[in-house]
């Protein structure tokens, strides 16, 4: 083949109702290698060597962490490298690496397997201390502590209902000015992820009194069952599984 030529390439095999085309263009460029670093949960570094000239525009590397266009980003980079800086504990990532300017890439998907996330065991709190529930969420915006009825806790919703939780240290929260970490993962019933949330506050901030409040901004719309984990400066303290029914 000629670099310097487009080429469409045919693609058959028994059994397919349908041949498929793949597009090449024309001075593609060839990964021929890439380094991941996911040792630990603060962040992915890829890094990555190519034959061929560097793309004009520079490269899009595309990730994804489950298994909708919902669960992937894009990271547009000048030099062959990227960082990751949210990353899901226990999650296998699928990367594609690709040229800004629409180049054809060859060799450029790849993936990696996020660690576990350790128990958390901060500011003198552990997951056995910590209590853990979910509610349909108050209609009141400005929602707090007493609007949750203990006889409204449920673990069965609808794809139109919206969700809260609750985590109540069942000893107390000691108090501290430091930052803190929050993850919300949302996965399904495979361990895949379908949403996650981050944000960041004062540790003493955090509580009501002994009770840590969250919403889920999105409801999953396939019904089934999904966990709930709830992570601390990427550390798990509790995790629960909910039912979405139509």
């Amino acid at each position: 083949m000629n670099p310097d030529t487009a080429y469409t390439v045919e693609v058959t095999a028994a059994g397919m109702s349908q041949n498929a085309w793949i597009a090449i263009t024309a001075n593609p460029v060839s990964i021929t290698d890439c380094a991941i670093q996911a040792d630990d949960l603060s962040q992915i570094l890829l890094s990555w060597t190519f034959a061929g000239d560097a793309p004009e525009g520079g490269w899009v590397l595309l990730y994804s962490y489950g298994n909708s266009e919902e669960t992937t980003e894009a990271i547009q980079t000048e030099e062959p490298a990227a960082v990751i800086s949210t990353v899901l504990p226990n999650t296998t990532y699928t990367f594609s690496i690709q040229a800004a300017g629409g180049v054809t890439v060859l060799n450029g998907a790849y993936t990696v397997t996020t660690p576990e996330a350790t128990s958390f065991s901060q500011y003198g709190l552990t997951p056995d201390q910590v209590f853990m529930a979910t509610f349909p969420t108050p209609e009141d915006p400005d929602w707090a502590t007493k609007d949750l009825v203990p006889e409204e806790q449920t673990t069965q919703f609808t794809t139109g209902s919206s969700i809260a939780f609750v985590l109540e240290a069942t000893q107390g929260v000691t108090s501290s000015d430091e930052e803190v970490e929050a993850l919300i993962v949302v996965r399904d019933a495979q361990g895949v992820p379908v949403d996650y949330y981050t944000g960041s506050a004062q540790w003493h901030t955090m509580w009501t009194g002994s009770k840590y409040l969250g919403q889920l901004e999105r409801t999953p719309q396939t019904p089934g069952d999904y966990q709930l984990e709830v992570y601390f400066n990427r550390q798990l303290v509790r995790s629960m599984t909910f039912t979405i029914t139509q």
